[in-house]
């Protein structure tokens, strides 16, 4: 019967992350609705709140069952779950950068979660 428990509390914590990073997406989404990549590069709020989202989803990457894999997108060197490769989003130049991860990869990313979440 603990055994079960620990199981289970495991995967709802594993769930919990799940969530996290889908909400965090949704919220850096939202932060960029209505930008084209000028305005985001214009805008040093949102970049750096978009920036923010990076970081908490990395961190609750951490989180995710060892078996998940990220799409390969995240395998490149754009990938925000990397501890070396987030700081380079704190430069305000590397704008167009983290556009990228936020357009090309958040929706394969965004699959995978969801896929996970209906398992």
């Amino acid at each position: 019967m603990l055994v079960t428990t620990k199981k289970t509390l495991g995967s709802e914590a594993e769930r919990e992350a799940f969530q996290d990073i889908r909400d965090y997406m949704a919220r850096a989404m939202r932060f960029v609705d209505g930008f084209d990549l000028d305005a985001f590069r214009a805008d040093e709020k949102t970049i750096y709140a978009v920036a923010r989202c990076v970081e908490i989803m990395d961190e609750v990457s951490k989180r995710l069952p060892s078996t998940f894999e990220f799409p390969e997108i995240w395998e490149d060197d754009d990938c925000p779950f990397s501890d070396v490769e987030y700081f380079k989003f704190f430069r305000l130049e590397d704008a167009p950068r983290l556009w990228r991860v936020i357009h090309e990869g958040f929706p394969s990313i965004s699959a995978a979660v969801d896929a996970e979440l209906q398992a």
